[in-house]
Formats: C-alpha cells, sequence, structure tokens
C-alpha cells in the first residue's frame, strides 16, 4: 500500500495494554485517542511511551500528546498504535532518513522480523545517521524506525530542548504529593515515522 498520507483511524483498545489501576491524584490527563493525520511525504520524529504508562501518570507539561495508528511493516500492512508526541526534525534530516529507508527491507514486519533485518537496521543507522537501537530494537519494523533515547541522539535528530529525566514530560516531578512512577520501567521510546512504501530490498 502506498500513500503520502494516512488518516488514522479511532481503533480498539490493544490486548496487550493492561489495565492501569486507579489514580492516586484527581486531576485527569486528556485523553490522547483521538483521529490525528500525518503528512507521511515527509518522516516525523515521535517521541513515546506506552499506554500503560500514560494512563498511570498525573497531568502532564502542556505538551501535544497524540495517539497514531500507523500503517507499517511494509507488505505485511500492520496497524501499530504510537502514543507519544512530535518533536521536529534538524533541517536536512528528512532527505537523509529517506535515504536510509531505501536501504532496508520493505518485508521487515514484527509479526515475521528475521535477526538479519535488525542487524542490517542497526549497521544503517550506525553508518548513515550516527545513531544506535541497541536498547529500543525490539520495536523495530518497516515504517517506524526506533532510536535509542540518549541525550546525544536526541541533539542529533532534533533542535527542541527535553528535560531530563523525561518522565517530568508526564509527571510534576517538583511536587511531593504525587507518587512517582516506577523508576525501573522501560517506558520511553524515540521513533522515526515513514510511509509504509513498499519499495525497497
Amino acid at each position: 500500500m502506498t500513500s503520502s498520507r494516512h488518516t488514522v483511524r479511532d481503533l480498539a483498545r490493544d490486548p496487550a495494554d493492561s489495565p492501569a489501576p486507579a489514580r492516586r491524584n484527581p486531576q485527569r490527563m486528556p485523553d490522547p485517542l483521538h483521529t490525528e493525520t500525518l503528512d507521511l511525504s515527509l518522516p516525523h520524529l515521535l517521541l513515546g511511551v506506552r499506554t500503560r504508562e500514560w494512563l498511570q501518570a498525573a497531568a502532564p507539561a502542556p505538551r501535544k500528546w497524540r495517539t497514531y495508528h500507523h500503517l507499517c511493516g511494509g507488505r505485511h500492512e500492520q496497524l501499530r498504535r504510537l502514543v507519544g508526541l512530535e518533536l521536529p526534525l534538524h533541517a536536512g534530516l528528512a532527505r537523509r532518513i529517506h535515504d536510509v529507508q531505501k536501504r532496508l527491507p520493505s518485508e521487515a514486519a514484527q509479526g515475521g522480523m528475521r535477526l538479519s533485518d535488525v542487524r542490517r537496521y542497526q549497521d544503517v543507522l550506525r553508518t548513515e545517521l550516527q545513531l544506535d537501537c541497541e536498547e529500543s530494537y525490539l520495536s523495530y519494523t518497516h515504517a517506524v524506525y526506533p532510536v535509542d533515547c540518549q541525550p546525544e541522539f536526541f541533539a542529533r535528530l532534533t533542535p527542541d530542548t527535553l528535560p531530563m529525566p523525561l518522565d517530568a514530560l508526564l509527571y510534576d516531578l517538583s511536587d511531593p504529593q504525587k507518587t512517582p512512577l516506577d523508576p525501573g520501567a522501560q517506558r520511553w521510546q524515540l521513533w522515526i515515522v515513514t510511509s509504509n512504501a513498499p519499495t525497497y530490498g
């Protein structure tokens, strides 16, 4: 399926998302689940989080959190839900990302991933963009390209200034009345999202 624009549709909750416990803080976060459209003629950079982590958190900083239902997986055409916020890319990176995508197999999909697909992606990511997926490779699929959430990688991808720790984007860490999220949870993901074009070898 080839399309430069993909209108996102509301879907039922993913079975993998276990119910979150009731929030202790009475202040509710806005529901991020709504229709969103991405112009996929250009790549997008999303800083994502697991749905469960979003539902457990208290009111976030004023950033535009969204839920994107994104077609990916090349010819397998899998639909994935990505909860996150969009970050601007550095000027000139969009063209380089398109060049990188052309070197990756379009049949790479989470349902039928091969180790060689992941190794090839990591090699291209390291040599062409000086990035890595050592900790985030499990979410790799065609048109959703994970990058490790490290400060130096953020600096190479976006001019945006992000708080450290990133949990400040979900939770007011300065308020002692709020129970902190589990510090051991692997909640953060950084994705380069592109069109699911079935073209490459």
